[in-house]
């Protein structure tokens, strides 16, 4: 009877280290990082109250995980209930594997320099094993964002890319409704400098999607200046607008061999940017930021969207720390002509809204590689339409559904209703057509204008260049702005 216990417990004893050893690759003490940053948010120097944590992990994970924060604010060494800043949010092992959360100091007691006791747990949301914890001083580092953003730079307004305006108190995190989609190629998380967000977004996609695909080699070798290229081919000028950055994306794509198509939605629905990452597109997101309580100017912001779900949108912001930053997709912005998904995001005090998503998808290598003239000369190809047997780049132009008119349509995607194009097909003389009928069909039906893909020499291309659209589309904000689908607030119409 002795031999058949010890034969029983051994059994157990090895069941449960087998069990151990199965479990413990994801277990959360295995993956939470054990060197955590904390940022504090300055402009001039000045604190803003508003405080980022960035919590790196070891390894990827596609389970559920959830984490809480706390960070000593009074400085007294201890942590208590009330100093637990950070709930239940998602934790994400995916995209270099670092997380960033917001929070605020209210009352300014921290200064950059300090060091602050902070305090992670980090479980799975089934709570089947225990959390791991993590509990150390962590020195505050300065993030500067005044220059960054360029604050008080004339020019600013919401169809002009380029950062953030004044800070907004902390936006609880949340854990992600739905099932998470997120893009499957590693996509880097480049920082900009002053005003650039929408040449370094694009500049992590173009990563992005030459990575994966093992062409790499037709980039820029080094990344300053591949976002110095797309600055030039963007139109840098204190920003960027949303119209430049899709067709400066275009010459920079046909230029260096990429076989990549582009697409921009204005105002996308949930659904949109969700079938993007679905289908695999490397998507660029697009902010207007208006009606800043404090009196700011209205300005707009470019993220890289590397994840979604029916609540959550998962970006990397070149105007964070490094790290993957959740933003909540709350309700609907309703304006005169259109509805928006409302993003409160943490560094604006006004309303915030997707105004529009570039979408890029990897093609056919026939779409772009290889292109010769019949002289020899490399070239790309590229989608025109024609009209008056005039060809015109499809980019410069934007799809709008039935109105007026009762079919879709082509509009200019510059806001004075001009495109440009060849004169003939071989020609590098640039011509111009303004929107023949602005309030009803446009430039035509989609269904009676002719696309044709013609190889265009990189001296068109240097050409076409030089007549990018100079303002964006999406309308201008001084009409009445309502946000809908908030606690008290209207209802949302439907979509």
């Amino acid at each position: 009877m002795k031999k058949l216990l010890s034969i029983v417990a051994a059994i157990i004893l090895i069941g449960g280290v087998v069990f151990i050893l199965l479990t413990s690759e994801t277990a959360p003490q295995n993956l939470l990082g054990q060197d955590p940053k904390l940022h504090l948010y300055t402009i001039s120097g000045e604190s803003t109250g508003q405080l980022n944590v960035t919590v790196p992990f070891s390894e990827e994970s596609d389970e559920a995980y959830l984490i809480d924060i706390a960070l000593d604010l009074d400085g007294d060494g201890q942590i208590t209930d009330s100093e637990w800043r950070v709930k239940n949010a998602g934790a994400y092992l995916v995209q270099n594997l670092k997380n960033n959360y917001w929070f605020a100091d209210e009352a300014k007691t921290l200064a950059v320099g300090d060091e602050a006791l902070l305090k992670v747990s980090f479980k799975k949301s089934d709570s089947s094993v225990a959390p791991a914890t993590l509990e150390k001083k962590v020195k505050i580092e300065a993030f500067e964002i005044g220059e960054r953003f360029g604050f008080d730079v004339p020019g600013a307004h919401e169809n002009i890319k380029r950062g953030i305006g004044l800070l907004n108190t902390v936006i609880k995190a949340a854990h992600a409704e739905g099932e998470e989609v997120f893009r499957d190629a590693l996509t880097p998380d480049l920082a900009q400098n002053s005003m650039e967000c929408a040449a370094v977004s694009a500049a992590n996609n173009l990563m992005s999607l030459a990575g994966e695909n093992d062409k790499l080699g037709n980039l820029p070798e080094f990344t300053g200046d591949l976002i110095e290229e797309l600055k030039t081919d963007m139109k840098f000028n204190n920003g960027i607008s949303l119209a430049n950055m899709v067709a400066g994306k275009n010459a920079f794509i046909q230029r260096h061999n990429l076989p990549i198509s582009t697409e921009l939605k204005l105002a996308p629905t949930k659904d949109d940017i969700l079938n993007a990452l679905n289908s695999g597109a490397a998507v660029e997101l697009s902010f207007a930021f208006v009606q800043s309580r404090s009196g700011r100017d209205n300005t707009g912001h470019v993220v890289t969207l590397v994840g979604a779900s029916n609540s959550n949108i998962f970006v990397h912001d070149s105007g964070t720390p490094e790290g993957m930053d959740t933003l909540r997709m709350f309700g609907t912005v309703q304006t005169p002509k259109n509805t928006f998904i409302n993003v409160p995001y943490p560094l604006w005090d006004g309303v915030a809204y997707i105004d529009g998503v570039v979408i890029q998808n990897w093609t056919e290598p026939k779409h772009a590689e290889g292109s010769y003239t019949d002289g020899g000369e490399q070239a790309s190809e590229v989608e025109m339409l024609v009209i008056n047997g005039q060809y015109f780049p499809k980019s410069f132009f934007r799809v709008a559904n039935p109105d007026n008119c009762n079919s879709s349509h082509y509009h200019a995607v510059a806001s004075d209703d001009t495109v440009y194009g060849f004169k003939y097909k071989n020609s590098s003389e640039i011509i111009s057509l303004r929107d023949p009928d602005r309030n009803s069909c446009g430039f035509g039906k989609i269904s009676e204008v002719p696309v044709e893909k013609i190889t265009i020499t990189f001296e068109q291309s240097q050409e076409l260049i030089k007549y990018l659209p100079t303002s964006a589309v999406p309308e201008k904000s001084g009409g009445t702005v309502k946000v809908c689908g908030l606690p008290g607030g209207p209802a949302c119409p439907p979509r």
